[in-house]
């Protein structure tokens, strides 16, 4: 309902930029290149979504939205992920390193420094 009688509501709608970058594909919005990453690793891991989400106390289906980039996450959200995973959040939103090589590039969404353990 509008404030006042000559408002008109307002709708808004969600954006996101697209980021003409190599990693994980052109025009990959920022949300789409972080699931990409932490779907990576994931699978690096041989952990399944429910797996994931389970560790990170998330609902699955949240996880499936973080990954496939319909989420927007919370940097607390981010942190336990990126702790779960065995990195940091720093290296979750870190651009992946440009690649010459088409066969590079195909795997370049897997480049995620992974802490030292220890």
């Amino acid at each position: 309902m509008p404030l006042h009688a000559d408002q008109e509501d307002l709708t808004f709608a969600f954006y996101s930029p697209r980021l003409d970058s190599n990693f994980g594909g052109p025009n990959m919005n920022i949300q789409e290149q972080l699931g990409a990453k932490i779907r990576g690793l994931r699978l690096r891991k041989g952990w399944s979504q429910e797996l994931l989400a389970d560790i990170c106390g998330l609902h699955r289906s949240h996880m499936g939205e973080i990954e496939r980039g319909h989420a927007n996450v919370t940097l607390a959200t981010l942190v336990i992920i990126a702790e779960k995973l065995e990195t940091t959040a720093a290296a979750l939103i870190r651009p992946a390193p440009i690649r010459k090589d088409k066969a590079e590039q195909r795997s370049s969404i897997f480049d995620v420094p992974l802490k030292p353990a220890g």
